[in-house]
């Protein structure tokens, strides 16, 4: 499906007039939107919640930017960020970048538990060097947002941090991802606390943005980005405390619709088991956006097509960023448009693949229809 902006928003929320402030940003407009989105769940923090029962939601996200180097991940962030310049220190997460290790990481949320950690190349962040092992399995439990987490350290030491409220904003390419990143961010749930969302082509292309506007307009748009920066700080005092459903026709607008939602399985199946936690999210954000205290069916509504949206792209980043889904990918380049046979492609991938492995992945290909088996012979 495709991602009509605005369209896909309430007919009152601020991001409306927040996406309209870059005419000339090449960024996609999704990237800009989400990384904005992100921006207000990290400046709420812990201060808003829905009440699950055994456990409360929380209004932060994630976000994982995905595409081609140059399509503009890092701008889309670097355009949110400037709105933590207009509200006030209490409400501001702290925001930083660069490597980091378990320990640094921790020791840097004690006094400021509420943070925002932007990775330009996640993958290069949570690498696969020894001294790294142990991020990704710190970082998943912070991202579960328990009341306290605890570090010990060599010297014996116990160091607590106190309600974390962090927040990661990153980018990969689909191909740095799946050759850096640890498989156990895969296996591990880590990836799936994440918003994922993936785009191929920039929104745009503009070689002189100054070319674009007149002077005139310039100082129209400047004008309206001092205004609408002003308006984020009154929204993020808009509410405090437990949120819950305007009315029946919102509740049961959300029950719908996860009573609806197909499970996935495999190696999508952990993303899919978050699916109704991102989309109570996505409407926090959204009820707060538009100054109100209590979540609507238009929220629901857009909330549920901006997961859609980003669901159906999510097996072209998650499956061959697995062991198994590299395996595949890469039997998969090796047979060519002319026939191959079984042992040619096994042998092609010898140093790379066991027989087992390649013969597994040749299965499975065939019988998905990705590659044509007959008499022995194979081909795209």
């Amino acid at each position: 499906m495709d991602l009509k902006i605005p369209d896909c928003l309430p007919k009152d929320s601020w991001f409306r007039k927040w996406i309209s402030l870059w005419p000339t940003a090449e960024s996609p407009k999704s990237f800009i939107l989400f990384s904005g989105m992100t921006i207000l769940g990290a400046c709420l923090g812990r201060k808003i919640w829905i009440d699950q029962d055994i456990h409360l939601v929380r209004p932060m996200l994630n976000l994982l930017l995905i595409g081609p180097s140059g399509i503009g991940k890092s701008s889309a962030v670097k355009i949110a960020k400037r709105l933590l310049a207009h509200i006030p220190e209490t409400d501001r997460p702290q925001f930083f970048e660069g490597g980091s290790t378990k320990e640094k990481l921790h020791r840097d949320l004690v006094h400021q538990p509420k943070a925002i950690l932007f990775a330009p190349e996640l993958a290069a962040f949570f690498s696969r060097e020894k001294y790294k092992e142990s991020l990704i399995p710190y970082v998943t439990q912070l991202l579960d947002y328990e009341e306290v987490i605890e570090l010990r350290t060599i010297k014996d030491n116990l160091i607590r941090v106190e309600d974390p409220a962090v927040t990661i904003m990153g980018g990969s390419t689909v191909a740095w991802l799946q050759e850096q990143l640890p498989d156990s961010a895969v296996s591990g749930g880590f990836l799936a606390r994440f918003l994922i969302l993936n785009e191929e082509k920039k929104g745009q292309r503009i070689a002189n943005p100054h070319r674009l506007l007149s002077t005139a307009q310039r100082a129209k748009l400047e004008k309206l980005r001092e205004e609408t920066f002003a308006e984020f700080t009154q929204i993020i005092g808009t509410h405090a405390g437990a949120m819950d459903y305007d009315d029946y026709d919102a509740a049961e607008a959300y029950a719908r619709w996860y009573d609806t939602h197909e499970p996935e399985v495999g190696y999508l199946a952990p993303f899919a088991a978050r699916a109704g936690e991102l989309v109570l999210r996505l409407s926090m954000i959204l009820a707060i956006s538009c100054k109100r205290s209590s979540i609507t069916k238009e929220d629901i509504v857009c909330a549920t097509q901006l997961y859609e949206y980003i669901a159906g792209r999510l097996g072209n980043i998650v499956v061959p960023s697995s062991q198994q889904g590299k395996q595949v990918s890469l039997v998969l380049s090796t047979v060519n448009d002319n026939s191959m046979r079984n042992t040619d492609v096994i042998k092609a991938l010898k140093v790379q693949l066991s027989t087992a492995d390649v013969e597994r992945a040749l299965e499975g290909l065939v019988y998905s229809g990705e590659i044509l088996g007959d008499r022995g012979d194979l081909k795209k």
